[in-house]
């Protein structure tokens, strides 16, 4: 559904448009162009006296996601290259599917809730474990598998083994994260 100019936010008692409502898809066609095998971004016009003819739009985030500026609004690469592949606004969360944040050819992007996006996010840095969804329990001196779904955490057994306490968690991803799980 493409949403309307008339869809606002109150912030400090002013009415403010969202970024992704100040242009509508057929005006954002006009300014950039979507190539959904690369997932590149091209300027059709030149935005500001920075920026060149035909050269890529956007730059990359301290996140790893392309980001640019349009008409004083920020807009999310992986939403505008969504946009202008299905001719309307996403209403959900978009979601990278091989966890690469600037890969934005149309297949590796598909529509998420935020949960389903949280879900398929690889295993944070500094943790105890090798593995997504495993730690080391220092008091007990046993791997210990855990899950989230819908913010509760599901603890799903205590392991001598870590990759005993992974496999627990591949099988409770399975299930309870479908085609979003991320095992590693």
């Amino acid at each position: 559904m493409l949403l309307s100019s008339a869809d606002f936010i109150l912030r400090q008692g002013k009415c403010q448009m969202t970024p992704r409502d100040n242009i509508t898809v057929e005006e954002l066609r006009q300014w950039v162009r979507y190539d959904p095998e690369t997932g590149h971004l091209w300027w059709l016009k030149r935005p500001s006296s920075k920026a060149k003819m035909t050269s890529p739009a956007g730059s990359i985030r301290s996140d790893g996601r392309i980001n640019f500026r349009l008409g004083g609004a920020n807009y999310k690469a992986h939403r505008v290259c969504w946009a202008l592949y299905y001719g309307e606004w996403p209403e959900k969360d978009i979601d990278h599917i091989n966890c690469v944040p600037d890969d934005n050819r149309i297949a590796n992007l598909r529509l998420a809730t935020k949960a389903e996006n949280n879900s398929n996010m690889r295993k944070k840095p500094g943790c105890t474990s090798q593995y997504k969804g495993v730690t080391w329990d220092k008091n007990w001196r046993c791997w210990r598998a855990y899950i989230r779904k819908n913010g509760t955490l599901h603890r799903l057994g205590n392991f001598s083994d870590e990759k005993e306490a992974h496999a627990a968690y591949c099988l409770a991803a399975s299930e309870m994260k479908g085609e979003f799980a991320r095992y590693g």
